[in-house]
């Protein structure tokens, strides 16, 4: 059975303020986080062992890792994801990551008590050919 490495994951959710009315003097909170980078969700859910077992790269040789990054959805799910980086090149790693990144669900940035899209998120995935041992 092939094991996983593990992922690095990182994620900050910085909140993003609009100006408020010019006589009021005070900010308003804005309706979407889209220039958020989140660097330390939540999590509500994550891939295990199972997801990169079953995704593992057919043909690829050894041991990769792949660099995604993706927009955030209200609800909390990554979409509009694209791979930004990927060693080996050409293995698979890069379209194993993004199949993976349908199991991620992170808890819903919220704005005046409700969720809110947008922000972005990158992660490294680290996949380990079978028989190896996570170290």
């Amino acid at each position: 059975m092939r094991t996983w490495l593990g992922l690095a994951l990182a994620a900050t959710a910085s909140a993003t303020w609009a100006a408020g009315p010019a006589d009021s003097g005070t900010p308003a909170p804005a309706t979407s986080l889209h220039a958020a980078v989140i660097r330390q969700p939540e999590w509500d859910q994550t891939p295990g062992p199972s997801e990169f077992a079953r995704y593992y790269p057919k043909g690829a040789s050894g041991s990769g890792e792949a660099t995604i990054r993706c927009s955030v959805t209200e609800v909390g799910r990554l979409a509009n994801c694209v791979v930004v980086s990927e060693f080996p090149e050409h293995q698979g790693f890069g379209p194993a990551a993004l199949k993976i990144a349908a199991f991620f669900k992170m808890k819903p940035t919220q704005i005046d008590g409700q969720p809110v899209a947008g922000g972005t998120f990158s992660t490294r995935f680290r996949f380990n050919n079978a028989g190896l041992t996570p170290h």
